[in-house]
Order: structure tokens, then sequence, then C-alpha cells
């Protein structure tokens, strides 16, 4: 089953990014070519200012993070379709998202070796640890509450309030891509609390001083 479905959405992948672009067609061969590594300690950083955006000590309501760092949520083929709108988008083939921070020209070509070392890592889940210091509102599921949760014909969202009734919202990461110089991270984030209260995007961040800065979101949506 889960052969099955890597390999359905590695179909699923080209079908998406398959354009006139060199650079998608390469995206497309590189999710489809297996891949991934361990962790980067880096990516606790770029998860913890995706997770608290004005920082943990702002944070509104406990948050319950999936272990699981791969691609995020019930639908993972708009992380997919995310990445291809981001692609077509540095390569001039659709315009950017109005009313969204954008990619500048200047950050194009790393936002470009971004993608192609999310995409290089994005093979299969790998577990998160609990590395996120001062965060104490968050809260690192394990592996057999998420699969609790996600039981096939379960109550998902039922399950997950009995199981942490103090928490706001159930987030889910994917792997962190990097620029080689390590300016620019790409990575999809998905934060629900509900059937019809969960919202998802890809996000690329720039390094800064004060620490990691939102610079574009592509794919956003909503239920």
């Amino acid at each position: 089953m889960k052969r099955q479905l890597k390999w359905s959405l590695i179909a699923l992948a080209a079908s998406i990014l398959i354009g006139p672009s060199l650079f998608v067609t390469e995206i497309s061969a590189i999710l489809g070519a297996g891949g991934g590594d361990s962790i980067d300690e880096r990516e606790y950083a770029v998860w913890l200012s995706v997770l608290y955006p004005d920082g943990p000590s702002r944070a509104v309501g406990k948050k319950v993070l999936d272990p699981r760092a791969g691609l995020p949520g019930s639908h993972p083929e708009r992380c997919f379709e995310a990445l291809g709108v981001l692609t077509l988008c540095l390569e001039g083939a659709e315009p950017y998202p109005s009313g969204q921070p954008q990619v500048s020209a200047e950050d194009a070509e790393r936002t470009r070796e971004a993608i192609r070392d999310f995409a290089r890592k994005s093979s299969g889940p790998v577990e998160i640890e609990n590395r996120f210091e001062g965060a104490p509102e968050l809260r690192l599921a394990t592996r057999r509450e998420m699969e609790a949760i996600e039981a096939p014909g379960g109550d998902k969202w039922g399950e997950f309030r009995k199981m942490f009734p103090d928490a706001w919202s159930l987030m889910q990461v994917s792997r962190v891509g990097f620029s080689p110089d390590g300016t620019i991270a790409v990575v999809y984030q998905v934060a629900g609390r509900g059937t019809l209260a969960s919202l998802g995007g890809l996000l690329v961040l720039k390094a800064s001083e004060g620490g990691w800065v939102l610079v574009g979101r592509y794919g956003s949506w909503m239920t």
C-alpha cells in the first residue's frame, strides 16, 4: 500500500510539474528518483519559525506537531501543486499570486536550488525529534498517537480533541529545502483543527540576522 501510494504521488508530481521549462521537468525527475537524508539541524530553526511566525513567546494556544516530516496533510497532492505553482512562477510561465509575499528576482536562482533540495529530501517521511527549545506550548506527538488519530474510518478531529483536549491545532511540516549558501529555505506546512478549519501552503523563507523571514507563499488553501 505504501509503495503504491509513493508511486501514485510520483506520477502525480510529474503530471503537475511537466511543462515548457527544463527546470520544471528536472524537478519532476528528482521527485521520482528517491533519495532523502537525515534531518539537517537547520531544519529545526526553520520549522520553529514556521510554527511560531511571531515567536514562541507570543503563541496563542498549545500546538501539537506530527512527528513525521514528509509530505504533510491528508492531501499531499496539494504540496505538489504548490511546488508546481512556485516553479512556474520562477520561470515566468505563471503570474505570481496576488496579495501574497513574492520571491524577488534577486532570490530566484537560490530559490530554485532550495526547491531542488526540497524535492531530493521529499521521498519519504523522517522522524522529528523534540529539539524545539523555547517552545513550551508545543507538544510533539508520537507516531502511535498519529496512527490512532488517522485510523481509517475514524473521526480524525474527534480523536484529536479527545487525545489533546487543550490543544489549539495539529501542525504538519515537510522537510526543508535549502539553497547551497543556506540563505533560502522552502518548506510546506499544514495547520488544522477541524474538517472545515485547516489551511496549508508552500513557504519560502530568507535568513536574516533576526532569524528566518517569510518572503513567498504559494499554493495556499483553506477549508
